[in-house]
């Protein structure tokens, strides 16, 4: 994923958003967010996983269907196939070969449509987030805020449960 884009932006935007604190006698506030766990658990990624299953479902169903029928091709040339003339057998055998590439076509055409419309969503949650994490950052004055590469944050500068109580609150709104 893009986390790495988004991490190095939030501590860029939050370690530059009050250099002036730094420099006085207040000491530096620091947190963390685990931006991973912030996915998974928000709402919002729900929606995009329940949105994209509502989107896809039906071009999926109608694959399965159409691999059934060319099992069941495929079934009927294997168990008659020698009793079948030989014209009979080899339009059989070419209408598999058709119904095979389309499937096979249809598949990766519902993977590229899946994968793009799955980036254009966790791009947008992506977005959400950052901004939800900076507002939180102004609103409680810190001046920087680490995403990645902390092994054990101590329950003081964990902010992870604020920003996902933030995303909650932002979701129940849109509703």
């Amino acid at each position: 994923m893009r986390f790495e884009k988004l991490s190095c932006a939030i501590s860029i935007l939050c370690f530059f958003a009050q250099p002036a604190v730094a420099q006085g006698p207040t000491p530096i506030k620091i947190g963390y967010v685990d931006v991973n766990a912030v996915v998974s658990k928000s709402p919002q990624f729900e929606a995009v996983v329940k949105s994209l299953e509502q989107e896809f479902t039906a071009r999926r169903k109608s694959i399965r269907d159409k691999e059934l029928a060319l099992a069941q091709l495929q079934e009927k040339l294997q168990k008659e196939g020698r009793t079948m003339s030989t014209e009979a057998a080899r339009k059989l055998e070419d209408q598999i070969v058709t119904q095979d590439r389309e499937v096979r076509w249809q598949k990766s055409i519902l993977e590229d449509d899946y994968k793009r419309q799955h980036n254009r969503m966790m791009a947008e949650l992506e977005s959400e987030i950052s901004k939800t994490i900076a507002a939180l950052v102004k609103k409680d004055g810190y001046d920087l805020v680490l995403t990645e590469g902390v092994v054990l944050p101590s329950e003081r500068v964990n902010l992870t449960d604020d920003v996902l109580a933030e995303l909650k609150n932002s979701a129940g709104k849109k509703k």
